[in-house]
């Protein structure tokens, strides 16, 4: 049985421009992640694995770099003139590992044929936020079928994790409501959590059992430093 969705009554007025979710709207790509064909350029990748490998070990050295000037920044709380050199230090390292980073962006959607963005991910908040849904009515609709009727009104594409039950259905009425607040809710109710990336709208599941036990983990060991590595234990030889 499918888990079902109710809402009692409307969502509130928040848009500014009206379209309804019909038939004549261009229709826009909806798909879970994984579907189709791969599309991996095989020489693409293989062309670029040096540079990767050597992209890894350059951010995870900067990743403990950053890790350690969080640790002093900590300690420097008390004199401001130290603190501030090393936020100038942070900042530094932050824009030099966003650069890298970026570059393997590039280097991936090279191997992947990822086709650039259409437009800007700020145009596509904005456009949501815009957007006034008008006489939307979904009886047990399936959540990828609810997600199509928005993204045919914004003109936006969608994105959905695997772990996302596309077949989740939803029974909801809505005289009238902006897309962003209809897209919230609704991902809420299914424990989902939605951004905007690279010129699409991604929908993820909001945290996993293994994440839970992480962070409870993580509770348990506030001390736990994944980044530095542990001291070797001498063990004495009774021989």
């Amino acid at each position: 049985m499918h888990r079902t969705l109710r809402a009692a009554g409307a969502f509130a007025v928040l848009g500014a421009l009206a379209l309804t979710a019909s038939d004549t709207a261009l229709a826009q790509e909806v798909r879970a992640h994984g579907e189709g064909p791969p599309g991996v350029d095989i020489a693409a990748f293989q062309a670029c694995v040096p540079r990767m490998m050597a992209l890894s070990e350059e951010t995870l050295a900067q990743a403990r770099q950053i890790a350690d000037i969080m640790d002093r920044l900590a300690a420097t709380e008390a004199d401001p003139e130290k603190n501030r050199a090393e936020r100038a230090a942070l900042r530094d390292l932050l824009l030099k590992y966003r650069e890298r980073k970026t570059e393997v962006v590039t280097l991936m959607d090279a191997a992947l044929r990822t086709p650039p963005p259409e437009e800007e991910d700020l145009e596509i908040l904005r456009r949501l936020r815009d957007t006034e849904l008008v006489g939307i009515s979904w009886n047990q609709t399936k959540f990828i079928d609810c997600l199509r009727d928005i993204a045919r009104a914004v003109g936006v594409r969608f994105v959905m994790h695997p772990d996302v039950l596309k077949n989740n259905t939803v029974e909801v009425t809505i005289p009238r409501a902006a897309a962003d607040g209809v897209l919230r809710n609704m991902c809420t109710g299914f424990d989902c959590d939605w951004y905007v990336h690279n010129g699409e709208i991604v929908v993820i599941k909001t945290i996993k059992r293994n994440d839970k036990r992480l962070q409870k983990f993580l509770d348990e060991h506030p001390g736990w430093k994944y980044w530095k590595v542990k001291e070797k234990v001498e063990v004495e030889d009774n021989l």
